[in-house]
């Protein structure tokens, strides 16, 4: 879970959205285990052990059972209780955004999706792209996530992964990575040329990681 000091409502916003995501790739990755368990499917994780992930996820799991959001019985059956608990904090995040600009407080977020007319999926989309350019843990979840430790950088496969949850939706959804305002104006890039488009990792543009 992200700290920042609650006197900032924009930096307060950014670590909600964190927050939020740290739930988002904390089901996908019960995703996996659940994969290898089931079908003896192994991710060699290049480096990175399941070991390491459980020690990064639980301490993200011990931090929900304590904050106000969440109650210890919610994770007794994880996946359902994810499900809940990411629509309970998106209902909260949206609720403080409303009341943030009723008084009319700066969100840099908000002022960014404004000025270039996003939609809630590509606010997402450059939420995980901003991830691990404020805490390098997220490296590593993608390393993993994506098996191999250096992919430090989300791909368009792992963000549909952990938007998407049906086949037909993360289909419909890769048009976002090609006609999105996010590269038009210059907001997002792909870090590299890969020829296969959903094994192109992106990367939020250096000016805008301090907007």
């Amino acid at each position: 879970m992200i700290t920042t000091k609650q006197s900032d409502p924009s930096l307060e916003y950014v670590k909600d959205e964190l927050d939020l995501l740290e739930l988002y790739l904390f089901r996908l990755y019960q995703h996996f285990k659940k994969l290898k368990a089931d079908d003896n499917f192994e991710l060699s994780g290049l480096l990175i052990s399941d070991n390491e992930m459980d020690t990064i996820f639980n301490t993200i799991e011990g931090d929900y059972k304590k904050n106000r959001y969440y109650a210890e019985s919610n994770f007794s059956n994880l996946d359902n209780s994810l499900v809940e608990n990411i629509a309970k904090l998106q209902n909260i995040i949206d609720e403080k955004k409303t009341k943030n600009i009723e008084e009319n407080k700066y969100l840099s977020l908000e002022d960014l999706r404004i000025k270039f007319q996003l939609s809630e999926f590509e606010m997402k989309i450059l939420i995980i792209s901003l991830a691990p350019e404020i805490a390098t843990r997220f490296e590593k979840i993608y390393g993993y996530l994506q098996d191999d430790v250096t992919k430090k950088k989300p791909t368009i496969d792992l963000c549909l992964k952990i938007l998407c949850n049906e086949f037909d939706d993360r289909i419909y959804k890769r048009e976002y990575f090609i006609k999105s305002d996010l590269y038009k104006f210059g907001i997002l890039e792909f870090a590299d040329d890969q020829q296969n488009m959903i094994s192109r990792p992106i990367k939020i543009n250096d000016d805008m990681i301090n907007f």
